[in-house]
């Protein structure tokens, strides 16, 4: 059940914004939307494994524009919503 609900949230985060459609994991993808997002200087990320340090790195490698994402975001939660209220 959690795979799936994570394939969902994957699907509505590559729906929701072009520059957040990249392979790998759920935290890459979350990374590159708060790293992208215009008026976010700073995230902090669990680096207890060397995997999750090779992950962060995976993620920020290809070129993000950071830019007022408010209606990728916007479409995010509607998204999200749904898929909650289905649950």
């Amino acid at each position: 059940a959690a795979a799936g609900r994570v394939r969902q949230i994957k699907e509505a985060l590559r729906a929701s914004d072009a520059d957040w459609a990249v392979e790998g994991t759920l935290s890459r993808m979350a990374l590159r939307a708060l790293a992208g997002t215009r008026g976010i200087a700073s995230v902090l990320v669990g680096m207890r494994r060397e995997d999750y340090v090779q992950d962060v790195c995976a993620a920020l490698k290809p070129p993000l524009p950071v830019k007022d994402r408010a209606a990728s975001w916007m479409q995010l939660r509607d998204r999200l919503a749904v898929l909650h209220a289905r649950a």
